[in-house]
């Protein structure tokens, strides 16, 4: 399909049907939990049995639900593996090149850090395995071609690191060698292999973890659980929070985290606007890692099946350009990132010189760290040292080198004043910066597109426009920035649309907004926009209470609204 790889529906497929489910190529344990918990060292199983559970008498009496332990197996070099046929295929992929020299393996393994301020350790001790299968194969049929065959569609990121980094790196891939035994003279007499192991190669597989691998944990008692539940051999009060409850207690110190390669997964492609996810806890396939692809919506033959890289983040569409573009080497181009930049390009157009919406060249990291400081400074003289004129003067210094936050900083100074520190409001100078802020195209924007629409709503440095500003909160609220979603849900209410201005409000609300959480209670109360409900009322409006709204206190005491009060 196009450039790179997909996977694409033979068939219909209905909405929350396992389309597959897939074993790791290759799967290493978090460092975090080594030692902890007995673990197999090829699948990664957590090796717990039920009478090492200290578990009460209500759940003891389940002991046939618990996961059908395996006969575990223990290789000469002392690794232990959960089955023979797990250590088997160790063997037969990559330890028997480990074997010899194991505890100099774990050496590796147990240094094997990532560069400071990154988090790629897994991904160190992956690319470790990885070099292991390669050579492994290598050695058995002398094929450099076919012994590549197992990681060859797994694509890679991590070519190209600065200096830097690469010696950081290469530090652990001495000890690689020094594990495997690959001296000098074997690398001098054999030119594959020193290719295998040169810096190149460990940073190409380095980076198939950096830019493939899944987290993956193994939890015997989250199985436990879910099988009781699942065979209605429990009922608990809450499932959702009880199940949750019982998995922090009893699951701490029994559970193996870990880092894991999946062919299929790796070759399904991402969407803002997914039709499947990624399932890692489905049942006993858990347990050894296997993971699932599961459709959200149905999907219709020929169709592409993606799923969400990030499904648990709640991520404005520039962040999310960022971390495609800089984790995975590309920009994406959902249904969900083109609508919303169609919604941009109409609001921000207005505010360049020529109407015509354009990219705003990014700073170079030097630019970009000098303006940093210049800010931090700028901060600090108007914050702790109570001297604004100084801080108007860092603020100007970085915002004309196109630093957006501090273009933001002066926009919103200029706008309301500091009578107190002598600086009178100033609607154009307001209109200058905030302008310049707004078209930034940086991930702090929709805060600029927001108080532009408010400036436009209400007439300030620009003649008032509010069908203008209506696209500006729109535009911000889909990027997720609270106050816009809560400007956004006023038009809704003026314009009758109360369903509407429910959910933007909503969604403002559970960003702590306290005018937004109040908006919430009293639409729950009055059933505006949503079905009248008490008790979710008095959730948010003492929230609203809590974060200082002025009348949500008054609101939560009144016998009208609440007769018994609790």
């Amino acid at each position: 399909a196009g450039e790179g790889y997909g996977v694409f529906a033979k068939t219909d497929i209905a909405k929350d049907t396992k389309v597959f489910f897939e074993e790791p190529v290759c799967s290493i344990q978090e460092r975090e939990t080594r030692g902890v918990v007995k673990t197999c060292y090829y699948c990664l199983r957590a090796i717990v049995r039920f009478d090492e559970m200290a578990l009460p008498k209500w759940l003891k009496r389940f002991k046939s639900a618990w996961p059908k332990p395996k006969k575990e197996v223990t290789c000469k070099c002392g690794t232990v593996f959960c089955s023979q046929t797990c250590m088997d295929a160790a063997m037969d992929k990559y330890h028997a090149v480990q074997c010899d020299n194991f505890g100099e393996y774990l050496q590796f393994e147990n240094k094997a850090d990532a560069f400071p301020g990154e988090r790629y350790s897994g991904c160190v001790l992956l690319a470790g395995k990885l070099a292991c299968m390669v050579y492994q194969a290598y050695l058995k049929n002398k094929d450099i071609t076919a012994s590549w065959l197992p990681v060859r569609n797994f694509q890679s990121n991590k070519d190209q690191l600065d200096k830097q980094r690469q010696a950081f790196y290469n530090q652990s891939l001495l000890r690689l060698r020094k594990a495997l035994q690959i001296t000098d003279k074997l690398m001098k007499d054999d030119p594959v292999i020193a290719e295998l192991f040169g810096l190149p190669t460990f940073l190409h597989l380095f980076g198939i973890g950096t830019t493939n691998a899944t987290k993956i944990k193994s939890s015997p008692f989250t199985y436990f659980i879910d099988k009781l539940l699942d065979t209605n051999k429990i009922t608990l009060l809450s499932k959702t929070e009880d199940r949750a409850a019982l998995i922090k207690h009893f699951d701490k110190d029994k559970s193996v985290e870990g880092t894991g390669l999946y062919h299929l997964h790796a070759m399904t492609n991402h969407s803002c606007s997914a039709n499947a996810y990624v399932v890692t806890d489905d049942g006993q396939h858990a347990l050894d890692h296997h993971i699932c692809i599961q459709t959200l919506t149905a999907v219709r033959k020929g169709e592409q099946i993606c799923y969400s890289y990030f499904p648990n983040r709640k991520l404005n569409r520039l962040m999310r350009q960022i971390l495609t573009k800089e984790s995975w080497g590309f920009e994406c181009q959902c249904t969900s990132c083109e609508t919303e930049l169609r919604v941009i390009k109409v609001a921000t157009s207005p505010l360049y010189p020529d109407g015509q919406w354009v990219r705003r060249k990014p700073l170079t990291e030097q630019v970009s760290d000098r303006c940093w400081r210049l800010f931090t400074k700028a901060e600090n003289e108007q914050y702790e040292r109570g001297n604004l004129k100084n801080a108007l003067k860092l603020y100007k210094q970085a915002a004309e080198l196109g630093h957006q936050p501090s273009e933001h900083r002066l926009g919103v100074i200029f706008l309301y004043g500091k009578p107190e520190d002598g600086q009178p409001a100033d609607a154009e100078q307001a209109k200058y910066w905030i302008t310049r802020a707004a078209c930034s195209n940086d991930v702090n924007s929709p805060n600029s597109w927001n108080c532009a629409g408010e400036m436009l709503e209400e007439g300030i440095g620009f003649p008032q426009d509010k069908k203008q500003a209506l696209w500006l909160f729109l535009a911000a609220a889909q990027q997720g920035f609270a106050s816009a979603q809560y400007n956004l849900a006023q038009y809704y209410i003026d314009m009758g649309r109360f369903e509407q201005a429910f959910d933007w409000m909503t969604m403002a609300a559970q960003q702590h907004l306290a005018q937004a959480q109040y908006a919430v209670g009293v639409a729950c109360l009055e059933g505006k926009g949503t079905a009248k409900d008490l008790a979710l009322a008095r959730k948010w409006l003492a929230d609203a209470d809590a974060a200082g709204h002025p009348n949500a206190g008054r609101v939560l005491n009144s016998k009208k609204y609440f007769p018994l009060q609790v």
